[in-house]
């Protein structure tokens, strides 16, 4: 899980007895990265009435967190010290000599709780601004963020829909916890601080940075300015130029502006769905593709609608909202639909809304993550999937 979604980690194997062989680190940071959903466990004992605080914890919730999914760093203490010399039992020659010898049980009631022999010393909250020379605190959030989504897309899905027999071949480098990071994302019930959903969206965005080797560097708050830093220079110029002096530009815009951007020479190159360029004329070749299961253009329809487009005649056509126009035609000519019974009305945004706001509109088409749409819009739902990557 860890190595196929590029999160460094020293295990070399694992075997079904849970024996683990690893790479011997030399430091080990007393930090502990923990990820916490729900006001659960050491939250919920250590503040008090924390679960009745409607600004913290969402109501009939079972303590969701109302920002979403956090990250608490903890400084991590040995389970007992001695009262005399205030270090750590175990660090006694003697521990688990005597452990052993009187066997677990007696060992915790005669020593472990005793306070004359040991003063109970669990793991600590830290604050961030403690540990900043410590560790790189931002790389730690991403990685434990990152780790509970691919865990919990497991969990939730993964083996329940057996999905390993369906699609491990054709998706060998990647997990689903994008689409859990979305639905995160898209939770009307959640107020998610800014910079959490910053964090949230970098994670998302590792096409260029995994596959191209190009980090991208977004800006926080509400600016727009956008910085790229090549990793690897070998490995960048598989795809682009070899020019030790190259400088990045990079400029982020909607996929459907991108044709017009590289046509007029405005751009180089694009980093961008290929379902949305291929609507438009062919100005382009491929250099890398990633193909994404979670991606795909789909034709919605409103919740409870009868959709049978082959019943549409000449004098009553239907009216369908398309942003990707070619796309679409195409597909009806594969089912076999008379171009005469249709009309497509070319729109440029939120083509759903067609369905949402007006009856006039039978169908209207949508780029979905893993029809996160269909799940997150109470009026509409999937009638038929157009392009599937």
């Amino acid at each position: 899980m860890m190595w196929r979604n590029g999160l460094k980690h020293s295990y070399r194997s694992i075997n079904s007895n849970g024996i683990i062989v690893s790479d011997f680190i030399d430091e080990i940071s007393p930090i502990e990265v923990i990820v916490k959903r729900y006001c659960q466990g050491t939250d919920k004992n250590s503040y008090y009435d924390i679960l009745e605080n409607e600004n913290i914890v969402l109501p009939n919730s079972n303590g969701e967190y109302l920002c979403g999914p956090y990250v608490r760093l903890d400084w991590r203490n040995p389970n007992h010290i001695s009262p005399k010399t205030r270090k750590s039992l175990n660090e006694n020659p003697y521990y688990y000599i005597y452990e052993q010898a009187v066997g677990k049980e007696e060992f915790f009631n005669k020593i472990l709780a005793n306070k004359l022999c040991a003063i109970p010393f669990v793991d600590k909250n830290i604050t961030e601004d403690l540990v900043t020379h410590l560790i790189d605190v931002k790389q730690p959030k991403l990685s434990a963020l990152k780790m509970f989504m691919i865990i919990q897309s497991i969990l939730i899905e993964y083996f329940m829909k057996n999905k390993f027999h369906q699609t491990e071949l054709s998706t060998y480098n990647s997990y689903f916890y994008t689409d859990e990071i979305g639905k995160l994302l898209m939770n009307t019930q959640l107020n998610i601080p800014t910079n959490l959903q910053e964090l949230w969206l970098m994670i998302r965005d590792r096409f260029a940075e995994e596959q191209l080797e190009i980090k991208i560097i977004r800006q926080s708050g509400r600016s727009l300015c956008v910085k790229g830093e090549i990793i690897d220079q070998n490995k960048f110029c598989k795809y682009f130029d070899h020019d030790e002096n190259i400088k990045l530009s990079l400029f982020p815009s909607k996929p459907k502006d991108m044709p017009w951007l590289l046509a007029s020479k405005r751009v180089i190159h694009l980093v961008t769905f290929e379902t949305v360029v291929k609507n438009y004329p062919t100005v382009y070749i491929i250099l890398h593709e990633v193909a994404d299961p979670n991606i795909c253009l789909a034709l919605l329809c409103r919740k409870g609608a009868c959709i049978e487009p082959k019943k549409s005649t000449h004098q009553n056509k239907s009216l369908i909202a398309a942003e990707h126009v070619s796309h679409v035609t195409r597909f009806f000519e594969q089912i076999n639909i008379n171009p005469s019974t249709y009309h497509l009305d070319r729109v440029t945004g939120s083509s759903e809304g067609y369905l949402v706001n007006t009856d006039l509109y039978l169908l209207a088409d949508a780029i979905v993550e893993s029809y996160l749409t269909k799940t997150t819009n109470t009026h509409c739902t999937l009638w038929n999937g157009v392009v599937k990557r």
